[in-house]
């Protein structure tokens, strides 16, 4: 898949999106954002569980950001 420059894009926005549509590329694009958001969320749930399994017993999210604050 080609790249293309913010500028270009910018200044030419119906002719990419007419380009993108005859060559099909849309459907592409779609896939490779629905991937990308996949990935970004199990990176999450990683870190999320990271977090819980380190995180003391006797401190509260709330106490920590309270203390985070003063």
């Amino acid at each position: 898949m080609p790249v293309i420059g913010v500028r270009e894009l910018r200044e030419r926005t119906s002719k990419v999106i007419r380009r993108v549509r005859k060559e099909g590329a849309e459907a592409e694009m779609v896939q490779a954002t629905k991937k990308a958001a996949l990935s970004g969320w199990e990176a999450y749930e990683r870190l999320a569980k990271e977090i819980r399994t380190a995180w003391p017993e006797d401190v509260s999210s709330q106490d920590l950001i309270a203390a985070i604050r003063r």
